[in-house]
């Protein structure tokens, strides 16, 4: 089914998002209903867009490059199919009479899953369609995130960007390479902190340390960021 026009692709996705609603919250036919629905969506995600217009429910012209546009977008699609599923009352928020299922995919992935996803993968906020990079401004503030550690731009010094690289690498206390995805022992903390200093996408870091999601990855990588944020910068103090 997936030359189906506009028309039957709207009508396709209503009798899905229908099927899943007359069945009750909590039994195997809503789950089985939503399942396909689900499967639908993704299989169709390249032809959600804004109502009366071709173009992707992203903005066109963004200071990122495609790779991370596209990981952003796949984040928030993954975000967007997660929560039609899980809770199964979800579903019972989209009212027909309010417009398509496309359209209704299309609010949601753009006032809430792709700021979500952008936030999360970049270290930015989608506002108003337009990306605005998250950054702390002094060292005394620091709350380590992904953008302070990974890229040094004008507001972080080579200098300090080459000496928490060097904290990482050397991790004399071995803190860092013990921090792992699961019992995944390449999926760990040092690994992908170096691999984002390199330049690699989330993409290409979970396919070479064997991730099965970009999403766990940089969850991953956030959290531990903030974890050891405090041992980060005492280092930074005692040797910049």
């Amino acid at each position: 089914m997936d030359n189906l026009s506009p028309d039957e692709l709207d009508k396709r996705l209503l009798e899905l998002a229908k099927s899943a609603q007359q069945h009750p919250s909590g039994s195997q036919e809503r789950r089985i209903a939503l399942t396909k629905l689900v499967a639908e969506i993704n299989r169709q995600s390249n032809r959600l867009t804004r109502p009366k217009s071709n173009k992707l429910i992203c903005p066109n012209s963004i200071e990122y490059p495609a790779q991370l546009f596209s990981e952003v977008f796949a984040l928030a699609l993954q975000k967007l199919l997660f929560f039609i599923y899980q809770p199964d009352t979800n579903i019972d928020s989209y009212n027909p009479e309010q417009g398509t299922v496309r359209t209704w995919l299309n609010v949601k992935l753009d006032r809430r899953f792709f700021q979500e996803a952008s936030n999360e993968l970049l270290g930015v906020k989608f506002v108003a369609g337009k990306f605005k990079t998250l950054r702390i401004s002094k060292l005394e503030d620091l709350d380590l995130d992904v953008e302070d550690i990974t890229s040094p731009d004008d507001s972080t010094s080579l200098t300090q960007s080459e000496i928490i690289k060097k904290c990482i690498e050397e991790d004399p206390e071995g803190i860092f390479r013990n921090e792992r995805i699961g019992n995944n022992p390449r999926a760990n903390f040092l690994a992908i902190a170096l691999k984002r200093f390199e330049g690699n996408s989330w993409k290409e870091i979970s396919e070479e340390l064997g991730i099965d999601a970009l999403s766990t990855t940089s969850s991953f990588y956030s959290r531990c960021v903030k974890k050891f944020a405090p041992k980060i910068k005492a280092y930074l103090q005692e040797n910049v």
